[in-house]
Formats: C-alpha cells, structure tokens, sequence
C-alpha cells in the first residue's frame, strides 16, 4: 500500500529522544467514558528512569491535556500538535511516575487502518498507521515513546459501565467495583511491549477460554473475547490452533507470551497483531475457517515482532516476512508440503511482477516508510525466507529460528542480529547470502543450459545465472533439479550447489537418461522465475496462472495423458543476437507429447498497469500490437528464431498494449514475444477517472469506469497487501477471480469493502 510521508512526524521522531528519560513502563488508568460523544478520560503514569534530563518527550495524537504531575506536584508542559513535552524538576529519584491527565476522542488514521474506532458501546484501537510516520500509533490513545524500537512494561485499569468488559494486554488481575454501574477491569503484562503492540477493547464482551497445555503443569490460558453470540462459533474458528502451536513450538520454540488472546472488533479493515490481546474482525471469528491463514499470521508474530522485535521499522520484514511465511506453514501442516508452495508462488509471482513498478528497486534490509506495508515487506519477505529455508535445509533452518527465538526472547534485532545469531547456532557463514537476498535490491535468475549423461549412473548439468535489477551475485546456492526421463517411473529430484560463480556445471547421479531438466519446479528457490506443472488429459484449456499461459493439448486420445512444465522467466530473453525480443521475461516449456498432438498455447501480454497480468512488458512494449511476433528456439544452443504459425489477438484496439498472442503446434523449447522490424510513435497515456462502481458476486470483483476519465483502482487484503493495481479507461470493466477474504477496493472516489466467501 502506497504510503504518504507525514513531514511532522519524521520531525518528531528526530528530535524525540534527544538527552531523553528512558520510559520503563506505563501505568494506565481510564477514569471515564461516553460512547455517545465519543470521548473518554485517562491518567497516563508514565514510569521513567531520569537519568538526570530536564526534558520528557512524549508523543500524543488527538486530545485536550489537562494537567501533568509527579505525585502532588504540578510539571509545566507544553502540548503542540503531536509533541508533548513535560519539564521535569531537579531531584527526582531514580525512578518517577509523571502522570499525565489527558480526555478526549483519539486520533484515526487518514486511511481509516489503524487509530482508535469508536462504536456503538464499543471502542479500541489498532496500533498502526499506514498514513503516517512513524507507523506506530501508540499515540493515537496513550502518551507514549511511539516507535517500534522501544519496549516497556504496561498495565491496564479500565473503568468500565456495566455489563460492558474493559480487555487489554496480558492477564486480568481482578475485576473491582468502580462506582454504581461501572466495574474497573485491572490487567498487566509479564514482558516489555512497543507501544504499537499496547491495546485496550472494550464492548459487551464475554470470554471463550480453552487452555493449551504442554506438558502436566505447563499451561498457557487461551481467551477469545466475543460476542456472547460468536461465543460457541468461535471454537469452529480457531478448531487447529493448538495443533498449530504445538508445531510451531517445534518449529520457533516455546510460546513467549503469558496468554493466547483473540479480541473481536468492528474493525473490519483489517486484524492487528497486539500481543496476547490480538485485534481479530468480529464478521469472521464465528463458525468461519475460510480464514485460518488470517489469525495464523497474526499468531506467528507472537514470536516474530511481538517478542523477537525489529528495532527499526526500515527492517519490518523482520516481523511481516515471517508472519506471512507463517501463513504457507499453516497450509503445509494441515494440507501439503505442495499448498505450501502453491501459496509462496502467488507471493513470489506478485514480486516479479510488481514490486519494480508499485514501490520501486530497494533491499529488504533498508524498506523506505512509505512502503512499509507493502509488496516488499510481506510477499517479497516470505519468499526471501522460502529461499532461506530451502538453502540451509529444514533441520538447520528450524533450529536457527529456534535459537533467534530463544536468545532474542523480548528484545530488540537488527538484520545482522538473524545472520549472527544463524551462523553461531548453525556453524555455517551466511555472509553472501544476507548480501545478496537481503542488502541488495533485485532478483536473481537460475537456468539450466544444457544437460547430458556422464557414464551409467549419472547426469551433468551446465547451468547458468542471470540478474534482474541486481548489481552482482555471490551465494553458492543449493538448487533442486527435477528429472524425467521417458518411462513413467524415470523421475528424480536431486539437489546441488552452485560455486558462487555466475555460471558452472554440476553432476548428480541418475540411472536413467532424462529428457527433461528443471530447476526449482515447486518454486524451492523463489527466484526470477514461477512456474506450473500439469498433466493434460483432455483437450479442454488449462490455465497456468502465474506464468501467463494457458495450453490445449489438440488431438490427445482420450485414454492419454501428457505432463507439460512450463515457467515463466522474469528476465530477457538470453542470447538475443540483437534480434528485438523482450528485455522483460521469456517463457519455456517443458514435455514430451507425440506429433499427433497439437500442443495449442495462449501467450498473454500487458504492456500496462491494467488489469490481470499487469506490468508483464511495462517500458518494453511501447509500439502497436500489430508489430508484435513470437519467437523460439528449442534448446539454448540454438539461435532463436520467429515462431509460425501464430496469430496476434490484439482486442479492439492496437495501442491498448494488452492482448494475446494464439500459437500452434507448440515444441518443447524457450519462447519469447518480440517484435518485427518496425517501431511505431510510443503510446501517451491518458487521464484520470471519478465514478466507478463496485460489487462481488461468486468470488467474483466486479470494477467499473462509468465515468469519462482514465483512473487508477487498487484491491488490498485485510492486511493491507496489494492483490491488484491498476488503470480503467473509460466505460472499461475489470473481473478479478479472488480467493475467499475480506478486500478493500480503492478507487478515485474512495475506498469501498466486500467479502467473498
């Protein structure tokens, strides 16, 4: 999501810890509320360690500031904007409360993800802004040190009217009587938390509880705080998350937290990782499982961000990458080790395809906080830790992770922290590895040249490194390589190393002579390339959505079958020979079908950020469609060469730079999509849009242009993750085939939700 620099904030955040107090804890007690006028009233107790300052700087977003005090003396402040600034009195001891009194309604995002939501007898607060910086948001209903890299103790007092519940953070202490018709709610945490991850909710509440339990005598309360309605429904919702805790204790070691806590909200937006207290919409924790990788995601940060925590946010992938691997774990341990790569190839295919165009080149080790929730910080970090995962090998990899967990148990990491704290753990050095995947922007690319047999029992394999937006490549990297020969049974996937160079030749053993050699075939190393695997058995279409082909097998008996690879390389086309083929991305494909059948391909090209496949061929293809023409070759030794016969599908318009381009009697090889020997004028861009139209129907989005501009849309999941982003002309329409999720649609004339079931 497109984020907008909020100049005060950054301000702020340069002058806020300058000969600063440190802030240990926050003691906080809500006196009053009124859900009519949307309002309520708190004291602040600010714990600090002087350290001798005169100064205490504290950010607070929204509110009318009373009064502040250490025990009955009043402290001159001031209150601007954003900054409060408390002047503290010479011998304080070496540890004081400032209380500050402040009322008021809160702060909101502008965006509407992340502040303090007021409804009907109900509030709470999400902890994040994705409009302003910093993007914590502690100060949007507390005064506080707001940034990810500063953790501190809290307690809770909530005064609450009766029969609503006042929930937050940790465990509940005890319930008291507050005056007639109200009760105060007192809850504390065990560990120090950033003030993004502190939440209070308060709403007509009761407690669904289960317990996990480890071992006899080693429990852990799980509390789900719902609606009395929900409170049955809920346990369908959440039926496999002890078996998931039980696998990722194995996996990230023991649970950090005192308690399991799920919270539901109005807040349909969006879910918020607050520790134990996780902010989870009320219209999905009841009877629903369509989004299990929903509170999974949100579970995994309970180690990764929640106790393990990145000290800046320019490294967020430290918390979000894991979380969203998190998500591909959950489908591994409850389906396959396959819908575990299914679900990081969507990732992966997103990457490739987006990330140079909606947020631009940069690592992962420095993510600007305009795009701190973005393509880079969730799909790009998850599949970087795939390609981890994969590199070191599952043993290795769980125990590092384990190890991370463990020595970093409720503190703050920086990258180097993960790399250290792998190799000290792992014995293994991961220096060119943490450069190249992580403090470099860019892909890497890994192809296969040639292959052949070596004596009886074994198979050579010259392969071969491309770049993609990346200055150089070092890491030996572990490959796997899938060979298939002509009987049913000849089949093998092996593994080898790379040397560090760009280009070398591997041996494996095989007893069988292959015809096929592929790389990575499942996405096991998330490079510059997606891929599909089919067995055609019919001659009816078969899509192959993230590499932008679909194939018809013509003329297949129908007692036959045929297996077909096919991948979708996001680099030009190799060993172009100054022919005009695309500098973006060639396919290849892979199998053995006889002459009697008529392999039929349907290539898509994009040209443009409209739409399914956008950006495919963005800055390439700027010339009219009628010159476009299709290449192949069958092997990397041969020269390319135009493919016949194939036609040119270009819609109703020449220079709308979308269409597709029909081939028959595909051969296995490589295939490109160039251009003949003309260059036409470079197609302008057009306008922008106002009236649009919404709807979802059988897990169908509609988008619509009625109006009379050219206008940009969008389409986020509930986590803010862009799925969609493009343009509509006028009068265009636009069908997005999605997965069950709640979406936000962003369009010039606002933002519009619908959930598809």
């Amino acid at each position: 999501m497109k984020q907008y620099k909020h100049k005060v904030g950054l301000l702020l955040c340069g002058i806020l810890y300058a000969q600063a107090p440190t802030v240990v804890g926050y003691d906080m007690w809500l006196d009053s509320i009124s859900f009519a006028a949307q309002w309520w009233q708190w004291r602040a107790g600010v714990v600090i360690q002087p350290l001798g300052a005169s100064t205490l700087r504290l950010l607070l977003k929204g509110y009318v500031v009373d009064s502040v005090k250490v025990g009955t003396t009043a402290l001159s402040f001031t209150y601007i904007d954003t900054l409060l600034q408390i002047f503290l009195p010479s011998g304080l001891g070496a540890q004081e409360t400032v209380m500050v009194f402040y009322r008021g309604g809160g702060a909101l995002d502008p965006t509407g993800r992340g502040g303090v939501y007021w409804g009907s007898n109900a509030v709470s607060n999400v902890g994040v802004s994705f409009a302003y910086v910093p993007h914590s948001f502690g100060r949007a209903w507390h005064p506080c040190i707001d940034t990810f890299g500063h953790k501190a103790f809290y307690r809770f007092h909530l005064r609450v009217p009766e029969p609503l519940a006042g929930t937050a953070n940790g465990l509940l202490d005890s319930v008291t009587p507050a005056g007639a018709g109200w009760k105060r709610w007192h809850w504390h945490v065990t560990h120090p938390l950033p003030a993004y991850l502190a939440g209070v909710a308060i709403g007509n509440y009761v407690a669904a509880t289960d317990t996990f339990i480890r071992a006899p005598g080693d429990t852990i309360p799980i509390q789900y705080w719902v609606r009395r309605s929900d409170s049955a429904g809920v346990f369908v919702t959440f039926q496999r998350l002890k078996t998931l805790l039980r696998d990722w204790e194995t996996k990230f070691g023991p649970y950090p937290h005192e308690r399991i806590g799920y919270v539901a909200t109005a807040v349909t937006s969006l879910a918020m990782e607050h520790s134990t207290h996780i902010v989870y919409p009320e219209i999905i924790i009841s009877n629903n499982t369509s989004y299990d990788w929903l509170w999974a995601h949100e579970l995994c940060h309970e180690w990764f961000g929640n106790s393990v925590t990145g000290s800046s946010e320019a490294q967020i992938f430290l918390k979000e990458g894991f979380a969203t691997l998190g998500e591909a774990l959950y489908y591994e341990r409850f389906f396959n080790k396959q819908r575990y790569y299914d679900y990081i190839r969507d990732f992966l295919e997103t990457t490739l395809r987006e990330l140079r165009w909606e947020e631009g080149l940069f690592p992962l080790s420095a993510i600007p906080p305009e795009h701190t929730y973005g393509i880079a910080t969730y799909q790009k970090g998850a599949t970087v830790l795939n390609t981890l995962r994969h590199q070191l090998g599952d043993s290795l990899y769980f125990r590092g992770m384990r190890a991370y967990t463990t020595k970093y148990k409720h503190k703050l990491v920086t990258l180097d922290s993960l790399q250290k704290v792998l190799e000290d753990s792992l014995g293994v050095i991961l220096n060119h590895f943490f450069d190249d995947w992580l403090r470099k922007a860019g892909e890497v690319h890994f192809r296969i040249d040639s292959f052949g047999r070596q004596g009886n029992d074994s198979v050579w394999i010259a392969w071969r490194i491309g770049l993609r937006d990346k200055p150089s490549y070092h890491t030996p990297t572990r490959l796997t390589v899938y060979l298939r020969g002509t009987n049913p049974g000849d089949t093998l996937y092996a593994q080898f190393f790379t040397d560090g160079n760009m280009s070398g030749r591997a041996v494996i053993a095989c007893g069988f002579t292959p015809q096929v050699a592929v790389l990575n075939p499942r996405g096991e190393v998330s490079d510059a390339s997606t891929h599909g695997v089919r067995m055609l058995k019919n001659t009816a279409n078969v899509s192959l959505p993230q590499v932008y082909l679909t194939l018809r097998p013509v003329g297949l008996p129908a007692n036959d079958s045929v297996w077909v690879h096919a991948a979708l390389n996001w680099v030009g086309a190799y060993d172009a020979a100054g022919l005009p083929l695309s500098t973006r991305r060639y396919h290849q494909l892979d199998g053995v079908w006889s002459q009697t059948v008529a392999m039929r391909g349907f290539f898509q090209y994009n040209g443009t950020g409209i739409g399914t496949g956008a950006y495919l061929d963005t800055t390439w293809l700027n010339f009219q469609e009628d010159s476009l023409a299709l290449y192949w070759r069958p092997n990397p030794k041969e020269p390319w060469r135009e493919w016949k016969p194939y036609t040119v599908e270009t819609g109703n318009s020449l220079t709308d730079r979308r269409g597709r381009i029909v081939a028959d009697s595909l051969l296995p090889g490589e295939y490109v999509i160039g251009k003949k020997g003309h260059f036409t004028t470079p197609i302008a861009n057009a306008s922008r849009v106002y009236l649009w139209s919404v709807k979802a129907l059988d897990g169908v989005i509609y988008v619509e242009n009625a109006s009379l501009h050219r206008g940009e849309y969008a389409v986020y999941d509930i986590l803010g993750r862009v799925y969609h982003r493009g343009y509509l002309q006028p009068g265009e329409s636009i069908q997005l085939h999605m997965p069950s999720n709640l979406y936000l649609i962003q369009t010039p004339e606002g933002v519009k939700k619908v959930l598809l079931f």
